[in-house]
């Protein structure tokens, strides 16, 4: 999976939108916006930095994602 995000990181760095669907807050810390939806609804949106590729910097980003779904009541 890992290379998968990896590949599709690098195309999203070449310029090409890339719209990933997941429940994994693990994958999704590795992205630089995510939308939350609800009800076919945006319900709220999480913008970040690019992900350094480090594993201190992906459980922080964790952490923060994890509280902002809990913000939204997830």
């Amino acid at each position: 999976a890992n290379e998968i995000l990896d590949l599709l990181a690098e195309i999203h760095r070449s310029g090409t939108t890339i719209v990933l669907v997941t429940h994994d807050v693990k994958v999704a810390a590795k992205t630089e916006r995510v939308l939350f939806l609800f009800d076919g609804q945006i319900a709220g949106e999480y913008l970040t930095d690019r992900y350094d590729g480090t594993v201190a910097s992906l459980r922080e980003r964790e952490e923060k994602l994890t509280a902002w779904l809990a913000e939204l009541n997830f």
